[in-house]
């Protein structure tokens, strides 16, 4: 088995919103287990809507790290929401100025500014870090009227939008991205664009 930890206003929501409200400080992990960051942590089932992340993410170890959820899945949608702060990690993980991961995830009207640069086996994206898919299905996650200006540097993946989308033998996972652009830097040692 594995530990999880949750880190951010709220760790982890199942089902409900989470709306109009303003995170300023800094949110830091040190933690070696497994660590879901951002306004919310995990999202599932859920409703975020004008939510903006002032604070600077930290994390020592691998973790899903985004200005607004660290792993959003289960058709949950992000609306009119952004992200100011840095992220930075030295260890690998999925980091992106909206949403660290995501399956089955909307993200609509949504802006990241922060820069996010990461190291170790890691990628990053200015919306989503990694598109992902639950065990043998075939999940859409989509993107619409976003838009990145921050600069990105990762040791794996690099996109302005989207850092990765992860298929495997048995999860088919499908992005659908519309009107939506980038402007900032893109770095890293493998694959970036």
């Amino acid at each position: 088995t594995s530990n999880m930890r949750y880190l951010g206003l709220f760790g982890y929501v199942g089902g409900g919103s989470i709306c109009n409200l303003n995170l300023f400080g800094k949110l830091k992990s040190s933690s070696d287990d497994l660590t879901y960051i951002g306004i919310c942590g995990f999202a599932s089932h859920e409703f975020i809507n004008n939510c903006n992340n002032y604070c600077d993410i930290e994390t020592e170890y691998s973790a899903y790290a985004g200005g607004i959820a660290g792993r959003a899945q289960s058709s949950t949608l992000i609306t009119n929401c952004s992200n100011y702060g840095s992220i930075v990690s030295v260890h690998g993980g999925y980091y992106g100025g909206i949403c660290g991961d995501g399956i089955k995830v909307t993200i609509d009207k949504s802006y990241n500014v922060g820069a996010i640069t990461c190291s170790n086996s890691s990628c990053s994206g200015g919306i989503i870090g990694m598109v992902s898919a639950s065990w043998n299905h075939t999940d859409t996650t989509t993107i619409t009227n976003c838009y990145n200006t921050g600069d990105l540097i990762a040791s794996n993946y690099v996109g302005g939008i989207c850092g990765r989308v992860a298929s495997s033998s048995s999860s088919y996972p499908r992005l659908l991205v519309k009107n939506c652009y980038n402007s900032g830097s893109l770095g890293g040692d493998g694959g970036y664009g």
